[in-house]
Parts: structure tokens; C-alpha cells; sequence
């Protein structure tokens, strides 16, 4: 079985994948009821889906009072799924 040189391999990788590694997108930025939002990058859904999430939230009128109640259970459930 050949012994293969895998410091060859190793350089072609870095040199096709360099542009890719060395830059980091941007993060993903929203805003909430008057507060921005900074989040994960694309390569991760994190960000993306936590800015969604929060935009239909924002329509819903949660009380101090209420905390817990089934309503706001639900409404929040609602915006997961």
C-alpha cells in the first residue's frame, strides 16, 4: 500500500479554501421594539430565525401581570413552530 504525501493535499486545501476561512460574514442585524439586535452570521440559521421570530412577536401585546398566562405560552409557542 503507497504512502501517500498528504502535505500537498494539505496545501491545495488551504489555497482553495483561504478566501472562504479567512473572511467572516457579517453578522445579522435586527431591530425589536426600538432595540437593535445583533445575531450569528448566515452560517448559522440562529441569527436569521431568531429575527423572524422576534418580527411576529412584535404584533402581540404581552402584560407584565400576565407573565406565563396560557395566552402568552401560546402566542410564543406559535412563533417557534
Amino acid at each position: 500500500m503507497p504512502i501517500l504525501n498528504c502535505s500537498k493535499y494539505f496545501l491545495l486545501w488551504l489555497l482553495l479554501l483561504s478566501p472562504v476561512l479567512g473572511s467572516s460574514p457579517d453578522p445579522v442585524i435586527g431591530n425589536y421594539r426600538s432595540n437593535e439586535i445583533i445575531s450569528t452570521p448566515p452560517l448559522n440559521s440562529g441569527g436569521i430565525a431568531l429575527n423572524e421570530m422576534l418580527k411576529v412577536t412584535d404584533n402581540y401585546r404581552f402584560n407584565k401581570d400576565d407573565f406565563g398566562s396560557s395566552y402568552d405560552i401560546h402566542k410564543l409557542v406559535e412563533t417557534i413552530w
